[in-house]
């Protein structure tokens, strides 16, 4: 039975922050835009974007991919991190569903939206399998239950969004998921 204690950092990210400290601003990886068959530098290594005042989760927030990871482990084990509960699995089943139904885009890219990330179109909260987001710079995060597998992936590119790209670190992955005979 997983402990419900809460600390003062109940999910243990030791780099994730909305304003990076000045010690660490020489982790931050150059950013490049495409300028035809070549790329642009847009960003020097080392240099951080102004940050907001106003915190959300999808815009501001820097995290190394160790943490990004440990996050969605919360997705992965019904809302445990490291054998300490954070969400109740209601909870999370909830996020991991389809929350749009009928509203949902008709892009063909069968996705729709649960809780702060995208789910596959008509998702009951029953049985959640894959929950997740395509961030800035070309990063993909998703959460596979069925496959127990988390993904990810990030490119230092602006702006995001090259769905070929992303499509095919995402075939590839799930081409390497082994399938029951």
């Amino acid at each position: 039975m997983p402990s419900t204690r809460r600390g003062k950092h109940p999910l243990a990210l030791k780099d994730t922050y909305f304003y990076l400290p000045t010690d660490k601003s020489d982790r931050l990886p150059a950013f490049y835009r495409r300028a035809g068959d070549t790329l642009e530098l847009v960003r020097a290594h080392g240099v951080d974007v102004p940050r907001s005042t106003y915190f959300n989760g999808g815009g501001g927030v820097a995290a190394s991919p160790s943490d990004i990871l440990r996050f969605a482990q919360i997705f992965l084990h019904d809302g445990t991190v490291g054998g300490v509960r954070i969400l109740r699995p209601e909870t999370v089943r909830l996020m991991m569903s389809d929350q749009l139904g009928e509203r949902a885009p008709q892009d063909g890219s069968g996705l729709s939206w649960g809780i702060g990330a995208a789910v596959p179109q008509g998702t009951g909260a029953a049985s959640p399998q894959q929950y997740g987001w395509v961030g800035g710079n070309y990063a993909v995060l998703w959460v596979d239950r069925g496959a127990q597998l988390v993904a990810y992936v990030a490119f230092p590119l602006l702006p995001p969004g090259d769905g070929a790209l992303l499509n095919d670190f995402r075939r590839l992955v799930q081409a390497a998921i082994p399938q029951p005979e």
